[in-house]
């Protein structure tokens, strides 16, 4: 009843055909767990990295994520020279001030 207008998740990424990385925490309390496990499975090349977290603690490690996320784009050939470069400006940019000091 609170959702007026349902996205059907896992009909569109199981549609889709590209390269998909899904980031969840394992304590979630606000998405369960198990969802993230159902889309990543609907995917035809998913890939899930798994936190150990609750839902607004998650990536619990910044420079863990930064790592993960990196890779996994250098996989799937999305990161070339510039894209690199703008996608470490939008983690910095959107990274807790906390983890720019460590």
């Amino acid at each position: 009843f609170l959702v007026r207008d349902p996205f059907d998740n896992l009909a569109v990424v199981g549609a889709y055909e590209q390269p998909v990385l899904i980031f969840h925490g394992s304590h979630d309390s606000v998405i369960p767990y198990e969802h993230g496990v159902a889309l990543y499975k609907a995917a035809k090349h998913g890939k899930m990295t798994t936190y150990d977290s609750d839902h607004n603690d998650c990536p619990p490690d910044w420079k863990g994520f930064v790592r993960d996320a990196t890779s996994f784009l250098k996989e799937a050939a999305y990161l070339g020279d510039r894209l690199y470069i703008g996608f470490l400006l939008l983690l910095l940019l959107e990274t807790p001030v906390q983890w720019m000091r460590q």
